[in-house]
Order: structure tokens, then sequence, then C-alpha cells
């Protein structure tokens, strides 16, 4: 699943969307690919950390989703 926050330009009426990647180059690019899951209803950022989920990351604790995705 992506999830995008539609913007549409005020003068054009053309939608844009953020490109966290430069240039569309296969060679010069790099795509960065993010975790997230519902919690209560909010997307909360996650990270595989020894075969788990894990949400955190401060001062480099990351606590273990339960139940897990």
């Amino acid at each position: 699943m992506f999830v995008t926050q539609l913007r549409l330009d005020e003068h054009t009426g053309r939608a844009t969307y953020a490109d966290d990647c430069g240039a569309w180059k296969a060679k010069s690019s790099t795509t960065t690919c993010t975790d997230y899951v519902s919690v209560d209803g909010s997307l909360v950022y996650v990270r595989l950390k020894d075969g788990k989920y894990c949400t955190g990351g401060r001062k480099g604790i990351w606590r273990p989703l339960s139940p897990q995705p």
C-alpha cells in the first residue's frame, strides 16, 4: 500500500507529489521504503529489528509490536 497526499497547484490545477529520490533515473536514484502500521487509527513508523517489527528508536530503544503484523 502506498500513502500519498494529493496537492493541487493553485495556478495550474495539476497534482504534485513529493519526490523523495530526486531524478527518476534507475541508475542514479535510490528508493526509500518505510514501513508503517495502523495503531488506533494512526500510522506508526515501524522497523524490522531481530526479526520483529518494532516502534520507537529513541535513544536506541526499540519496542516490539504485540501482536506482530
